[in-house]
């Protein structure tokens, strides 16, 4: 019996020291980086979920951002690289040797020394781990000249080996064209693994007036540019966004037209089945993604957001919140590009690079129930977008995000959201104990979710203690969140048993 216990114990730890390596990779993702316009010594916000709760962090950092914008983070979750169109940086803030220059010639030199990076679309740049490399990088980023009649757009990329100087990190070289014709439609770059797992595809819309797409086949040994794919409405005008549904069957662009959905092989890198909702977007800036479950498409414009059932035979569009009439100082606070965090929340920038963050709590939910809260987030530094990534655990034993992580807004939050919150005991067998200290909210309430997000209780919060009875519900795992006037104060998680 004891050498069957001890076999059993060895086989366990055997199989932890399997795992645990495993729980900690694919975190390319987990560090935003963020700041509009350059002013010495001022600190900048990184958003990180590298822990259990999302930390909004200050930084000074060498450079700012416009529109184009790209980090990338190692396995990890360590912030690696960042990148503006002019400038790469790595992760102890440095400018990489042969890191400055990029897009030379007139566009560069004349953007570039405006202290905002380098202008464009949102989605002008994305930075990719080279597949089978743990220490290669390739920076993909567009590059705009004026021609007599038009904008002439190409697809640059570059190559980073942070090897080198114990981790600083050199660009070996810079802008070099992908491939001989690289003239695409200016911004929308995004990727999906291949099939296999291990190469990517990048998918660019073509330029001028087409329906076609720009295939780049990434390996270990080259980028490969494909034939052009034909498909669709035909579109010649830039702007929006563009990605894949995590499990990478269904690719999305959202463009000054309208919505364009079709599903996506993974093995040919080919589109099919195309779909097209109609909707002209109010003003210039305007964006769109898939939800965590890859059923719904959200897409912001101006004042609305609007969520689309990927899952009906004719695509529709339910308005899932409107503009609240918040101003900034002047400043209406609007919805602008979005991007899907690893805590499975879709962050939403505001128009007007402002300091605003608006969050999608749970958008796997059909309808309002998916919960946009407006300004849930408030950064101490203007910014006006955020770096877009691809699905780094596609093909992987880990998923696409955690819904187990916490919302916390660091420390330039409001005063609410400093309130002494507590809630116990935790586990909870009846009676659920919330007790706010240090502040009166208005028209506070919390809400209780299940696993899949149903709400199943609620109810008013005041001052000091708040009895929640739970001992009707199943024992199981249960998500809170607590709201105020409908913006968040705080969430987490309780087990009743």
């Amino acid at each position: 019996m004891i050498g069957k216990f001890i076999k059993t114990f060895l086989l366990l730890i055997a199989g932890m020291t399997y795992v645990i390596p495993a729980i900690s990779q694919y975190k390319y993702d987990y560090n935003w980086v963020t700041g509009f316009y350059y002013v010495e010594g001022l600190k900048r916000q990184i958003l990180d979920f590298g822990s259990d709760t999302l930390q909004v962090k200050d930084q000074l950092l060498p450079f700012a951002f416009s529109e184009t914008n790209s980090c990338i983070s190692d396995e990890s979750g360590n912030l690696l690289l960042y990148f503006n169109g002019c400038d790469i940086a790595n992760g102890r803030h440095e400018i990489l040797e042969n890191g400055s220059g990029f897009n030379a010639g007139i566009p560069g030199d004349f953007e570039c020394p405006k202290n905002y990076g380098y202008p464009g679309p949102y989605q002008s740049a994305l930075i990719l781990p080279q597949p089978e490399s743990e220490n290669i990088y390739y920076v993909f980023y567009m590059r705009y000249d004026n021609s007599p009649t038009s904008i002439e757009v190409s697809l640059l990329h570059a190559k980073v080996d942070m090897t080198y100087d114990q981790g600083t990190g050199i660009v070996l070289y810079k802008d070099k064209q992908v491939s001989s014709d690289s003239v695409v439609s200016m911004g929308s770059i995004t990727a999906v693994r291949h099939a296999n797992n291990e190469d990517w595809w990048l998918i660019l819309f073509g330029k001028g007036q087409t329906n076609e797409y720009k295939r780049i086949l990434f390996t270990k040994d080259t980028l490969m540019s494909l034939p052009n794919d034909t498909i669709g409405v035909l579109n010649e005008t830039p702007g929006g966004q563009a990605s894949f549904s995590p499990d990478g069957t269904k690719y999305m662009r959202y463009t000054p037209k309208g919505l364009m959905v079709m599903d996506f092989d993974r093995n040919e890198g080919l589109l099919s089945n195309f779909r097209f909702l109609p909707l002209v977007p109010q003003g210039v800036y305007f964006g769109g993604t898939f939800s965590p479950n890859g059923r719904f498409i959200y897409l912001s414009d101006y004042t609305k957001i609007y969520q689309v059932d990927t899952w009906e035979e004719e695509l529709s569009l339910d308005l899932v919140a409107e503009w609240d009439g918040y101003e900034d100082e002047g400043w209406r606070v609007l919805f602008s590009m979005m991007q899907t965090g690893p805590d499975c929340r879709i962050y939403i920038a505001s128009q007007n690079c402002l300091n605003f963050v608006h969050i999608i709590m749970n958008p796997d939910e059909k309808g309002t129930a998916c919960n946009v809260v407006q300004r849930a987030l408030e950064l101490k530094s203007s910014n006006c977008s955020f770096p877009h990534f691809p699905n780094f655990r596609l093909g992987t034993s880990e998923p696409y995000c955690d819904p187990d992580k916490v919302v916390v807004t660091g420390t330039d939050i409001p005063a609410h959201h400093q309130t002494k919150f507590d809630v116990s005991p935790n586990p909870v067998a009846d009676i659920l104990l919330v007790t706010l200290g240090e502040y009166i909210p208005q028209h506070g309430m919390i809400h209780i979710h299940d696993a899949i997000g149903r709400i199943v209780l609620y109810q008013r919060l005041y001052y000091g203690h708040n009895h929640i009875d739970m001992a009707s519900l199943q024992p199981g795992l249960y998500f809170w969140t607590a709201e105020d006037g409908g913006v968040m104060i705080k969430q987490g998680k309780v087990v009743k048993i």
